[in-house]
């Protein structure tokens, strides 16, 4: 939803308190992103931005680093395994992992992180002609897609997670955390043999799913996370 008044105001005055432009600023995007040099900064923002934020978050900065990034769902995984490594546990096997649990802390770049994420969300809204509002119908969890076009924001809540079907003339939507399985897809390690049958919405989000959980595929090959390990730790 559009980003109150007062809330606008706060974000402009920290903006400029740090050195940057305010929200009215067009470089505002260039500048925030000179605070992440690296891939592993840049993976830090996407990690303490929420799911839903995260696309919205990575097209705006993607253009002005300096350096070329990563696809979202490669930063997407490289978290989950950073997770798993560290014994986070924030990960319950659903479509995507949970955001970063950093609040507790307040640390200086989670700060960074969180003004940055704010400023591209009050920006973006600013610029967008109309919005798609989407309501889960398990959850009633609701999220905005501002854009030029409705095609785009459709693109945008598809890229971020979210799925809809009509069924008897009845229309239900569904946010990243509680889309539906619709059908079955079977996965077998090419090296261990290893069987896994996961439900999944249609054949491409089974892929993303399958690659988050660690499973990787190559060549009409794929590896279970055990057996793909040694490979990413190689990369």
């Amino acid at each position: 939803m559009p980003i109150p008044i007062k809330e606008r105001q706060r974000i402009n005055h920290e903006l400029k308190t740090l050195g940057f432009g305010g929200l009215e600023d067009r470089g505002l995007y260039a500048q925030i992103a000179t605070l992440y040099p690296s891939h592993e900064s840049f993976r830090g923002l996407l990690m303490s931005t929420t799911p839903l934020e995260r696309r919205t978050a990575y097209e705006c900065l993607r253009p002005h680093l300096s350096f070329v990034a990563k696809p979202l769902d490669v930063y997407e995984r490289e978290i989950h395994e950073k997770a798993e490594r560290e014994q986070w546990d924030i990960w319950d096997g659903t479509a995507y992992p949970k955001p970063f649990k950093t609040s507790e802390i307040e640390s200086d770049e989670y700060k960074l992180a969180k003004l940055a994420s704010e400023a591209i969300e009050a920006t973006e809204w600013e610029k967008a002609k109309g919005v798609l509002v989407l309501c889960c119908t398990k959850c009633t969890l609701e999220a905005g897609f501002p854009a030029q076009k409705r095609k785009e924001a459709i693109k945008a809540a598809h890229d971020q997670g979210w799925r809809w079907d009509e069924r008897n003339g009845v229309k239900r939507t569904y946010c990243p955390a509680h889309v539906l399985g619709r059908a079955s897809m079977q996965l077998t390690c090419s090296l261990c043999d290893l069987h896994v049958r996961i439900r999944v919405w249609d054949e491409q989000d089974g892929y993303r799913d399958a690659r988050l959980l660690g499973w990787t595929f190559n060549d009409e090959k794929c590896h279970c996370p055990r057996c793909a390990a040694p490979k990413i730790v190689l990369q």
